[in-house]
């Protein structure tokens, strides 16, 4: 591998987006002796976010995530009242029998994992990566064009300020500009679904349990919020239906809920507005090349079912800033092909075998073949009754080993 070229860049890492896993490589690469900088399209990152979309997005954090941020020292700057812990989870399938039931305790855990609204985590998020006086930000800027030399990238922002890097991290979204002005392609399949959320109060407490049902159409999950009584839900289904949904009066989207949900919580009692979005799956051929490097949604999507899609994000911030550093450390070039590609070989394995399971979990319980739904049933009735199994497969989601 290359020893690091003494050439001038304005920065070592230029990272494109300062949402949830842009700041999470932005914490992670504080106080390393790296000249790094930021460029945010949005302009209220120091303000608490209160529209509608950002106070009912929420987020299922894994014990592994947790562990994480709190080492980066983001956790402690949420208060309690801005996270809820889950200790159990129940998984059904809708008019049948069969269901899986996980519980923290038989793990020795205290809870399974956290609910915290998305706009709460970058809050703290960024108020951490402010603590580092070096770091740059290049607010209400976005990036325009880039070009990549031997041993930097130039990049062109809207503002008309060109700046070079030495490796440029795009941290974009789905829609990646990085990705899509570096000429990376991308696999994409459209689940022709969407995802409808929503705040909702129940007249039954949800204690602490995270349910999801597998309705015909798609997954309905309530998610426990810090009340009792209130839960954030996500509801995959046709567009068609989403809009059927969307179009309803508040009591009569209650009632649907309330009926689909089999009444495990009760009656629904009210709701908030609802929002929804287009779902799909799409992966990039490569996520990285000399100088460039992809990370969360700019790299991968995945189905909302299993809650994994920041996690993996987050984790693929960690494993790329591991990679960062460690080149930096033994003085080789930290955006050459050789030592990005470890940290592509890590992170597409462990992407793909997540992105790989919900799929076929997603299809699985999307068939009307008899055989597949008699098979599924049984496969539920095996792991919920044989615990060691139940024990992996609840650690693998968590992220503990």
């Amino acid at each position: 591998m290359n020893l690091e070229e003494d050439i001038h860049t304005d920065y070592d890492v230029v990272i494109v987006g300062a949402g949830i896993v842009g700041l999470t490589l932005a914490c992670h690469l504080q106080y390393q002796d790296l000249r790094v900088a930021v460029i945010n399209k949005d302009a209220f990152r120091h303000k608490k976010a209160s529209s509608v979309t950002s106070n009912l997005r929420v987020l299922a954090i894994t014990l592994g995530s947790q562990c994480t941020l709190e080492k980066l020292n983001v956790w402690q700057r949420l208060n309690a009242k801005q996270y809820a812990p889950f200790c159990c989870m129940e998984v059904w399938e809708s008019k049948q029998a069969a269901n899986l039931f996980f519980d923290s305790a038989d793990m020795g855990e205290v809870c399974l994992g956290y609910i915290v609204k998305n706009s709460d985590l970058e809050q703290a998020l960024y108020t951490q990566a402010k603590t580092d006086s070096e770091l740059t930000w290049f607010d209400s800027d976005t990036l325009m064009d880039l070009q990549i030399e031997k041993n930097q990238v130039l990049v062109t922002l809207a503002s008309g300020v060109n700046i070079s890097a030495r490796l440029l991290v795009g941290a974009d979204g789905d829609q990646s500009k990085v990705r899509q002005s570096a000429n990376m392609q991308i696999n994409s399949t459209d689940y022709a679904q969407r995802a409808l959320i929503a705040t909702v109060r129940t007249e039954l407490a949800h204690k602490q349990t995270a349910r999801q049902i597998f309705l015909p159409n798609g997954p309905l999950a309530f998610l426990p919020l810090r009340d009792a009584h209130h839960s954030s839900i996500v509801w995959s289904n046709t567009p068609e239906e989403v809009r059927r949904l969307e179009a309803m009066d508040d009591a009569s989207f209650c009632e649907e809920l309330t009926r689909v949900f089999e009444q495990r919580l009760g009656q629904v009692i009210s709701t908030s507005p609802r929002l929804s979005y287009p779902l799909k799956i799409q992966e990039a051929e490569h996520y990285i090349k000399s100088g460039i490097a992809l990370i969360g949604d700019a790299a991968h999507t995945i189905h909302p079912l299993a809650g994994q899609g920041a996690n993996l994000g987050m984790a693929d911030a960690q494993c790329l800033a591991k990679v960062i550093i460690e080149a930096k450390q033994k003085h080789r070039s930290i955006s050459a092909y050789p030592t990005l590609r470890r940290y592509e070989r890590e992170r597409r394995f462990h992407n793909r075998l997540m992105m790989g399971g919900v799929d076929g979990i997603k299809y699985l319980f999307a068939t009307s073949n008899p055989i597949l739904q008699k098979t599924r049933q049984f496969g539920l009735d095996v792991i919920n009754n044989v615990a060691c199994l139940k024990n992996v497969i609840s650690r693998y989601a968590m992220e503990k080993s």
